[in-house]
């Protein structure tokens, strides 16, 4: 298990370096950078930080739109989409779990198979020290994946909230782990049907209600600064 029970999954509390490595400097932007400085950890931890030096002011803007939005709809008192911390680690889980598959398949038991894992991970260049530990090097390489998966999280919070904000007439599901139900639905249609015509396309989106949905899919364009009422962004 990736994150235990007590530890608790927030957006709201959208902690600056851990917004910039899931947005700004995740796992490609990392191995990237430390062969840019030849495998050298203090130079790429400098790089690093002058990237997010440099990314800082975004990444304090992107946390005021999503607690102002957070605070209007909840002003309202609207539903808006949301995961428990069960509905996350298992997101997390089942990436890792991906991640190490292939290792596993090829007849390695679960130690051997994390170890492949990690000597293939240092070999493509992910930042580590020479006598860093494999323990170690896996739960950097663990909390990257989950800071990533939790702002791909946050990018589609805040696309549901400004539809719910801004666009009130249409329904949108209210549960990112119904989003993941519907899509699965889809795939299923996908892989066993071929729609001859629009009539059967419509017949079966009635059919497996998916209406709500698809428009879900949709976005409204407009920004936080186009809600009517004044809102606090401190």
């Amino acid at each position: 298990m990736l994150i235990t029970s007590t530890q608790a999954f927030s957006l709201v509390d959208c902690q600056p370096k851990e917004v910039f490595v899931g947005r700004y400097f995740g796992l490609y932007q990392q191995i990237k950078t430390f062969k840019e400085v030849d495998g050298d950890y203090e130079e790429f931890k400098k790089r690093a930080f002058d990237q997010y030096r440099r990314q800082s002011t975004k990444i304090i803007e992107l946390c005021k739109k999503h607690r102002a939005l957070l605070k209007e709809v909840k002003k309202r008192n609207l539903s808006y989409p949301n995961l428990t911390k069960y509905e996350f680690n298992q997101k997390l889980m089942s990436k890792i779990d991906f991640i190490i598959k292939k290792y596993l398949d090829s007849g390695l038991n679960l130690q051997q198979a994390n170890e492949a894992f990690l000597q293939k991970v240092k070999s493509l260049g992910f930042p580590h020290k020479t006598n860093m530990s494999n323990d170690l090097i896996y739960r950097r390489f663990t909390k990257i994946v989950q800071a990533q998966l939790k702002e791909e999280i946050r990018e589609e919070q805040i696309n549901n909230l400004e539809q719910i904000l801004f666009n009130e007439k249409k329904d949108p599901l209210l549960n990112i782990n119904e989003i993941n139900k519907e899509t699965q639905k889809i795939e299923a249609i996908l892989s066993k049907e071929s729609f001859e015509n629009p009539y059967t396309l419509k017949k079966t989106i009635v059919n497996y209600d998916l209406r709500s949905f698809i428009e879900s899919t949709s976005f409204s364009p407009n920004k936080i600064e186009n809600i009517k009422s004044p809102i606090d962004m401190n």
